[in-house]
């Protein structure tokens, strides 16, 4: 007879999910929209809709892991997330933070450290002691004072920027012009543009954060200014880094990883090496694999080299949207 398990990988953004039997079938569902309860009024519709693919596709399921934005973060969305969850999918399905699952994913034995730098920024630290995993969180205080370095925190800053040399604040270096204009806006017609189209935003939050490519293209292209603020992400990231480590109980050479759209900026990357003094190793597995990976524990599988490697196989045959980095 075959078992199955699953795993949902939650953003922000979106929510992917799959099942993986026990002979090593891996099947992919639909993408959902994002189910972080702190910033997504829908999500309790997004993060059923997810869960009823699971039970439409294989209901009994053995385990699954539900990787959840932001949980562990507020006591009372937990709860509110663990009823759902419960009511979905019974009380055996393990609910941890989404940037938990892709620390388990990058580091299945359990020891390194993930930098993330994707919406918000968050490092996570493991060790082994005892044949147990301790894990240790640095960052991921949300956008209102905390995320440094996030695709967040790099549009809010150019935004900020943009503004002070629109309103002569800061000497004019044609910074707001250039990104008015890889934003389609025109500033002869407006010159609130900026503000209107943040209004117009139907996710704010992603909508900022979505600027990092942008400001990464104008950095590319030689503005000082948007290479400024990516230089000042990579020395948060490595702050976060830096400061895991040593909260981690981790030696200086202890490898890691990274996770998030940031990290697609070479600059980035670049400048965050530099600062760390030692490049980052590439994840073992996905998000969506740490996650099948918790579930195959939770099963009882034997989670060996060859279980990891050939997970590694399939999801590398993955569309983007189910192993996002």
């Amino acid at each position: 007879m075959v078992d199955w398990i699953g795993a949902t990988d939650g953003g922000g953004s979106k929510t992917a999910s799959a099942l993986l039997s026990s002979g090593g079938e891996l099947v992919l569902l639909p993408i959902a929209g994002g189910c972080n309860p702190q910033d997504n009024r829908a999500w309790k519709i997004e993060l059923e809709q997810v869960m009823g693919h699971l039970r439409s596709s294989q209901p009994s399921v053995k385990a699954v892991t539900m990787g959840m934005p932001g949980f562990g973060e507020v006591r009372d969305l937990d709860r509110a997330v663990s009823a759902v969850v419960t009511a979905g999918m019974g009380a055996s399905a393990l609910i941890c933070n989404d940037v938990e699952m892709a620390f388990h994913g990058a580091f299945p034995q359990g020891e390194g450290l993930l930098l993330l730098a994707g919406t918000g920024s968050m490092a996570i630290a493991g060790t082994q002691a005892g044949g147990r995993s301790r894990i240790t969180r640095v960052g991921g205080w949300g956008d209102s004072f905390g995320d440094e370095g996030s695709g967040y925190w790099i549009g809010r800053q150019a935004l900020s920027l943009a503004t002070r040399e629109l309103d002569g604040r800061l000497p004019a270096t044609g910074f707001a012009e250039k990104l008015c204009e890889a934003l389609n806006l025109s500033l002869k017609r407006n010159p609130l543009a900026l503000m209107e189209w943040t209004a117009q935003q139907d996710h704010t939050r992603s909508a900022i954060a979505s600027l990092a490519r942008t400001i990464n293209g104008l950095a590319e292209d030689g503005d000082m200014r948007a290479r400024e603020v990516l230089q000042d992400a990579a020395h948060y990231l490595a702050e976060h880094h830096a400061a895991g480590m040593a909260k981690g109980g981790l030696s200086s050479g202890t490898p890691w990883a990274t996770a998030g759209s940031v990290f697609e900026s070479a600059i980035i990357l670049g400048a965050v090496i530099t600062l760390i003094g030692q490049p980052p190793v590439g994840a073992a597995l996905p998000p969506i694999g740490g996650g099948l990976l918790l579930a195959a524990r939770q099963a009882g599988w034997a989670v060996d080299t060859a279980f990891i490697d050939n997970l590694a196989r399939q999801l590398e045959l993955a569309p983007p949207s189910h192993k996002r980095t």
